[in-house]
């Protein structure tokens, strides 16, 4: 079994600055060096996933020379879409 970094998961109370939307709509993928715009706002993890505010993040997906995703991995212990 594996034991979590975080054995009570991810704290539902951590602060996440949030960022502006990109000006092409909220449901889209910023292209890669693009950067969002950060407000100067601040919002508990929970209440950002709960109301879909965009914030930073980073994702690492590895792809081979036609393009297919050969790896993502997520923490099984994270709070939104566990692995």
């Amino acid at each position: 079994a594996t034991t979590p970094l975080f054995p009570e998961g991810q704290d539902p109370g951590e602060l996440f600055n949030l960022c502006g939307a990109p000006a092409r709509g909220e449901n889209t993928l910023l292209a890669p060096g693009e950067a969002p715009e950060v407000t100067a706002e601040t919002k508990a993890r929970r209440a950002v996933h709960a109301d879909g505010d965009w914030h930073q993040s980073i994702h690492v997906w590895i792809r081979d020379a036609r393009g297919q995703l050969l790896l993502q991995r997520r923490s099984p212990f994270k709070d939104t879409h566990p692995d």
